[in-house]
């Protein structure tokens, strides 16, 4: 099976994209994360009760809310461009065009075609699937972007709407969506009623993704009213960037592409439906078909890391940076290999301590040393979309930010002392 998916994934994960994470578990706020509590009850019950965006990674989420106010809600209503919203899409592709995740799709489809797009031809061919209107059924104006990331009305039901962050700012922070179009008279800030899980066998396992149903109170810019919807059963990935989204849809939207992916250790179908003549993406969205063979066995045969004795660990890299650090620990884990972190939490309160301390120290039982020094060069050597480094650990990296820091600091205590 093509890895092209989980390929994406992990760029997009080391970029703008956020773990995910069940909501009994610790997120790192540097990394940002954002939180799973997918079998709920009530209409009280956050299915995404804590998210965090760090201000490194919100450039795109930003740039994208923008667009929510953009659209008419009913399907079947016609759509009108205004110079500022052109503007507003003009930026945001400017910024997600040669985003990671976007540029391993857009190097995975010319592989495909045998032709490498160019600037260009890439940019049209992401308006053309995600932006570009086109007519089904009587409805006149539709798009891929506004079905599948900001979601549409059909009498009183919700259509598409497959994007968590979306959900996120509806679920509580309505104000941010309606921008400068609202405030909507009868709108409420929190739009979201959560009405019940309708997650498949194993999926609360993987909170990268969610299937639930739910009712949403969704504006009607155009009529400044409030339409009451409702989905039966709706899902999107979690954690995702927009242009990570974005990036699975068009390499899915391609002749040929495979439709079963591996995206951090559980298997989905990615179901993508086009438009009547083909050339736009009509829908998409994954749905949980269980954890992965490789997930299975490694459950299996994996040791709890509680029950390996202190002894058995040992130091496998050393790494400058926690994120680095995380996305190796992941690729060993999805592998069966017990990892942990040491001195992580310490370096991300204190970044200059790094240095003195020797780094983020990732650990792995004696016993799986081979392995995991097997599997890490094997990542390295087949031009991943993100290369970590492994190299043993240095001071040259940090030795110039350290050493100023060393000297404004005693220089500051000097001064000090002289003006006592």
């Amino acid at each position: 099976m093509s890895d092209i998916y989980q390929r994406i994934w992990r760029a997009d994960q080391a970029a703008h994209g956020v773990p995910a994470l069940l909501d009994t578990e610790d997120g790192d706020p540097e990394l940002g994360y954002v939180k799973v509590s997918p079998e709920g009850t009530g209409a009280d019950h956050q299915l995404l009760p804590e998210v965090v965006i760090p201000a490194s990674k919100q450039t795109t989420y930003t740039l994208c809310q923008r667009l929510f106010n953009n659209y008419a809600l009913a399907e079947g209503a016609r759509e009108v461009d205004t110079p500022q919203e052109r503007q507003e899409l003009e930026a945001f592709l400017d910024a997600i065009l040669d985003a990671p995740p976007m540029r391993i799709a857009r190097e995975h489809i010319s592989a495909q075609a045998e032709a490498p797009l160019d600037d260009e031809a890439w940019r049209a061919l992401v308006v053309r699937l995600w932006f570009e209107r086109f007519a089904s059924k009587g409805d006149p104006d539709l798009t891929g972007f506004e079905h599948v990331v900001v979601g549409e009305q059909e009498g009183g039901k919700v259509q598409g709407y497959h994007f968590w962050y979306k959900y996120h700012l509806d679920d509580g922070q309505g104000r941010l969506v309606d921008g400068e179009r609202g405030p909507i008279e009868g709108a409420e800030d929190d739009r979201i009623t959560y009405t019940r899980a309708r997650s498949q066998d194993g999926q609360v396992e993987f909170p990268e993704s969610v299937t639930f149903a739910f009712r949403w109170d969704a504006p009607d810019y155009d009529a400044d009213a409030v339409r009451p919807l409702h989905k039966r059963k709706g899902g999107f990935f979690v954690g995702c960037s927009v242009e990570g989204l974005m990036a699975l849809g068009t390499v899915r939207a391609w002749p040929g592409a495979p439709r079963e992916a591996i995206i951090e250790g559980a298997r989905y179908t990615l179901k993508l439906y086009h438009s009547p003549d083909g050339r736009h993406i009509r829908t998409f969205y994954p749905v949980f078909e269980g954890a992965s063979e490789a997930t299975q066995r490694a459950l299996a045969a994996a040791p709890d890391p509680a029950m390996i004795a202190a002894t058995d660990w040992v130091i496998f890299k050393r790494y400058h940076e926690a994120l680095e650090a995380r996305i190796v620990a992941g690729l060993l884990s999805s592998e069966g290999i017990p990892t942990r972190l040491l001195d992580e939490h310490t370096i991300n309160t204190d970044w200059f301590l790094s240095n003195a301390i020797g780094g983020v120290k990732l650990q792995v039982p004696k016993a799986d040393l081979g392995r995991a020094t097997a599997l890490l060069k094997a990542q390295l050597s087949d031009g991943g979309p993100f290369q970590v480094t492994g190299e043993p650990w240095r001071l040259s990296r940090l030795a110039p930010v350290a050493w100023l820091f060393l000297a404004l600091t005693v220089g500051g205590l000097l001064m000090g002392l002289l003006w006592r």
